[in-house]
């Protein structure tokens, strides 16, 4: 896994996304901003995002803690 966040498919056509990719804004409980390339993935369950430890230490958020994301 690279540091590339992935979301379940289902918000990212909500959030009218063109074949899965997202050029997203995540923040942090911090109001730390990333732009990140967020990709599809049907393993992850739905209202959750999955992101490496880079990605995390970008936001610095830790495991649990709340993102928003923004595209």
């Amino acid at each position: 896994m690279s540091s590339h966040p992935l979301l379940h498919r289902t918000p990212m056509t909500s959030m009218d996304t063109l074949s899965g990719l997202c050029s997203d804004q995540d923040q942090g409980k911090k109001r730390r901003d990333t732009i990140c390339i967020a990709l599809a993935d049907d393993t992850c369950e739905e209202p959750k995002i999955r992101m490496n430890k880079v990605v995390r230490s970008n936001l610095r958020v830790r495991l649990g803690d709340v993102v928003s994301v923004h595209c």
